[in-house]
């Protein structure tokens, strides 16, 4: 995949109100597309090709050192991956002076909303969209999974979508190779599985797994399946709906007060999914079933969940003509933009081969400003060095 970074060139300065954007003149800044504590994103033209990216400006990366950490682990990992369902770099701007600078600013694909906002509105979404967006998540995670790199924080917001349904994961902040020292805070409650909630002392993957099933359910219905209030109300929203726990499915709880508080619920039998999801074809019912389960080693991997009978069908296994895939009888395109097609997924690309101490600095517990200033300072240099051989 060809990420062209920018070379030293003119830069300017773009007003939007009361907050500015320095950017290289190889850019056309359009309007402001998002806001947040990290900062402001706008949508540009490069125009050395005429494509439509985002750029994101993270203000002031060191005066909260956790905080540029996370930065710091986003950078790294948006530079390392290359899927076709992950938001990836195309660009970093490179600070003019590496004792100074304050500001991060990142060029990735510009992606026109996400999950949260399609399910907020009145698109018209049926189980063939929810089959399709859940292929392409299971694809971006099997390639995540496969480097040992776990999201941890998988939610509506944070699945980029475009009028003709294609999906990208984004927002890395939290992600984590495996083994590597994990804080408390992980998934958005809604979305967070049994294992976390009880305190276990080691998870994995199967914690992603859990939040694929939550969004299935979700994108098919427009409604949560968890919508916990707080610890406890989450804990019980999930045993009223997947039922009671076996004492072998709490192996791993460590915390005697968390087993304790399981022990204190009355017995409960798991809802069927017939009445969860009235609607959904057998298989996606099955689908869902096989990833809401309190055991995490029960739950499908991101491998067989591409491999279940409901995604299976999805993968074109020769070349093909590309026929848009379309809700099954209707004859149109799969698509919420006007007249858009779906080109059939391929099968998913190999299985990355993460480098050497990419996530070194995550054992070096606290970092300070100057050790934290060098490191953002090496790897955006890594990133155009590679960009520079891969031209």
């Amino acid at each position: 995949m060809h990420r062209p970074g920018s070379s030293s060139q003119q830069v300017k300065t773009v007003y939007f109100g009361q907050q500015s954007m320095d950017i290289p003149s190889r850019y056309a800044a359009g309007k402001i597309v998002g806001r947040g504590a990290y900062g402001i994103v706008c949508s540009a033209v490069d125009t050395t090709n005429g494509e439509r990216v985002a750029i994101k400006k993270i203000g002031k990366v060191f005066e909260d050192l956790v905080d540029g950490k996370r930065i710091l682990r986003e950078l790294t990992l948006l530079a390392f991956i290359n899927h076709p369902n992950l938001l990836y770099l195309k660009d970093v701007f490179r600070p003019t002076d590496p004792d100074s600078f304050a500001d991060i600013y990142l060029v990735t694909q510009f992606m026109e909303t996400d999950i949260g906002a399609l399910l907020k509105c009145r698109v018209n979404l049926v189980e063939e969209h929810c089959r399709y967006y859940m292929y392409q998540l299971a694809c971006g995670l099997r390639y995540l999974h496969a480097a040992g790199i776990l999201h941890r924080d998988l939610k509506p917001a944070n699945l980029l979508t475009n009028g003709d349904c294609e999906l990208k994961i984004c927002d890395f902040g939290l992600a984590r190779a495996r083994g590597a020292l994990m804080t408390d805070y992980v998934v958005t409650r809604w979305y967070r599985p049994p294992e976390l909630l009880l305190v276990c002392d080691g998870y994995h993957t199967a914690i992603d797994m859990w939040a694929v099933g939550c969004l299935a359910y979700e994108i098919l219905t427009r409604k949560p399946l968890f919508p916990g209030k707080d610890y406890i109300h989450q804990i019980t929203l999930i045993v009223d709906t997947v039922g009671s726990p076996k004492m072998s499915d709490l192996k791993l709880v460590k915390s005697n007060e968390a087993k304790a508080f399981i022990r204190t619920m009355p017995p409960r039998e798991p809802i069927s999914m017939d009445i969860l999801m009235p609607r959904a074809t057998t298989n996606m019912k099955h689908f869902v079933s096989r990833l809401l389960t309190f055991d995490p080693d029960q739950r499908m991997t991101a491998e067989e969940a591409i491999a279940h009978p409901w995604l299976a069908s999805m993968i074109e296994s020769d070349e093909g003509s590309g026929t848009g895939i379309s809700p099954r009888g209707s004859g149109q395109p799969l698509g919420f933009g006007a007249g858009v097609d779906v080109n059939r997924p391929r099968s998913p690309p190999p299985h990355p081969v993460m480098p050497p101490g990419l996530f070194k600095f995550e054992h070096e517990g606290d970092l300070d400003e100057p050790t934290l200033r060098r490191l953002f300072w090496n790897e955006i240099n890594r990133f155009h060095e590679n960009s520079a051989h891969a031209r």
